[in-house]
């Protein structure tokens, strides 16, 4: 009797083990998903060609906005700030010459000439007035009356000419030569605010708080304009990216809230949120065979983020997520 009883236990515990491993058997497994910790990254570089100095920051280091990261020396903007600055205290001169009108030596020299013109011009009116006189009683040729005229039209037109200058002396530079002194004065204020511009690009500062990824550029090497010198990355802003075959996209809906871990952090859980949908180039979609569902898949990226700062996350970490 015990020994049926002993042979029905074992009966039954042996329908149990099948049973149990026949149910993980056909169980499906969940599908899991593997994506990648991003941060935003930011490349500083400068807008001149120069030699760097001077470089103020290491990899690993935090700095804040506005530090100081590197400086360029360039011989060549300081030489372009002199010729600027020269060429407004040359155009400030002009200006100032313009406004002030003429010297009163050139007034006095002007009225002198003017004076002089005018003299002549009454002399040779009187000599024509005798010369016409001669020539009316028959005393001297036509030849000679005709330049006796002559003379006085142009002694009279040479007073007149002596007597603008005189005019201009007084009232000074004309409004239209004012206007142009100032507009040179401002161009070459504009060439010293673009020099000014970019002189100050030789010494650049952190546009955000972040921590130095890397220095591409060493002291003493040249710069290109627009190379970048220091990366820099945000840890606060971090993101999980990953790749989804489009047959189960419909568990990353845009704003669905998904469980994960981090393995680099102790399998540590954290709660992710889908912000960014969008469709991989073609190189990425899987092709169609007999043997698989008979059209094309196409890929699509995914990025999440966190709905709390995770302290020590950072780019490049693995993400798994595990779907039902």
């Amino acid at each position: 009797m015990k020994q049926k009883l002993a042979l029905a236990v074992l009966l039954v515990g042996i329908v149990a083990v099948l049973a149990f491993g026949l149910y993980t058997i056909t169980e499906p497994e969940p599908l899991v998903f593997q994506g990648q910790v991003e941060s935003r990254e930011v490349d500083v570089a400068a807008k001149v060609v120069g030699r760097i100095s001077q470089i103020l920051v290491r990899e690993g280091d935090s700095v804040s906005k506005d530090d100081i990261l590197f400086e360029i020396d360039s011989p060549e903007l300081r030489a372009k700030m002199q010729q600027a600055s020269s060429g407004r205290d040359a155009a400030l001169a002009m200006s100032d010459k313009a406004d002030s009108g003429a010297r009163v030596e050139e007034i006095e020299m002007a009225r002198l000439a003017w004076d002089g013109a005018k003299s002549g011009a009454d002399l040779a009116q009187k000599t024509f007035e005798r010369f016409d006189e001669l020539y009316a009683e028959g005393l001297i040729s036509e030849q000679k009356y005709d330049e006796a005229k002559t003379m006085a039209r142009g002694a009279e037109d040479a007073a007149k000419a002596a007597k603008a200058q005189y005019d201009m002396a007084l009232s000074g530079a004309r409004e239209e030569d004012k206007a142009a002194a100032l507009a040179l004065v401002g161009e070459a204020e504009g060439v010293m605010a673009e020099v000014s511009a970019f002189t100050a690009e030789t010494r650049l500062a952190a546009p955000i708080a972040g921590e130095v990824t890397q220095v591409l550029v060493d002291q003493g090497e040249l710069a290109p304009a627009g190379f970048p010198v220091v990366t820099l990355i945000d840890l606060s802003d971090s993101w999980v990216v990953l790749n989804v075959r489009e047959d189960h996209l419909m568990h990353f809906k845009m704003g669905n809230q998904i469980n994960a871990v981090v393995p680099a952090l102790g399998n540590q859980e954290i709660t992710l949120s889908v912000f960014f949908i969008a469709a991989q180039a073609d190189f990425a979609t899987w092709r169609a065979t007999r043997y698989s569902s008979g059209y094309d898949i196409k890929t699509f990226e995914v990025k999440l983020r966190p709905n709390a700062p995770i302290e020590y996350l950072r780019p490049g970490m693995s993400v798994l997520m595990a779907l039902d």
